[in-house]
């Protein structure tokens, strides 16, 4: 094995002998062990961890969503537009997910040109129900 007492580009310091040895290194000469050690698996009993997950809500945070819209929307007027919406947070809280006000937005672009003056009139109506912020996710 090839040692260097410098540092440079492609080496990495032993933290027990202090010599430089190349970076995929796993073992140095003096016997350290670069390796990480794994770590074991905080639940490795099926129960627990199910129990765990029906136990908390997570709240993870939708920003851009996959796919196509899972509810659709026909009519472009502030009262559709606010229903569409809520059905929309609902359905993605039912999979303990938060819904951004760029999720209903990305959405209607499937329905209309982003730009066109129904869509910014849209997003618009969105802006507007998501600034009540008890409305959206409750």
């Amino acid at each position: 094995m090839k040692t260097w007492n410098e540092p440079s580009r492609g080496r990495k310091q032993c933290a027990s002998c202090k010599i430089y040895v190349g970076v995929r290194t796993k073992v140095c000469a003096c016997g350290y062990n670069f390796t990480k050690p794994k770590v074991a698996s905080l639940s490795t009993d099926k129960a627990e961890s199910d129990e765990l997950t029906s136990s908390h809500k997570f709240n993870i945070s939708l920003v851009i969503p996959r796919g196509k819209s899972p509810i659709d929307l026909e009519v472009f007027e502030r009262p559709e537009i606010y229903s569409w919406t809520r059905s929309l947070s609902f359905h993605y809280s039912r999979q303990n997910l938060f819904m951004e006000s760029t999720v209903p937005k990305y959405f209607l672009r499937q329905y209309l040109d982003i730009f066109s003056v129904e869509y910014s009139r849209s997003c618009g109506y969105i802006d507007e129900l998501y600034a009540d912020k008890e409305i959206i996710n409750e």
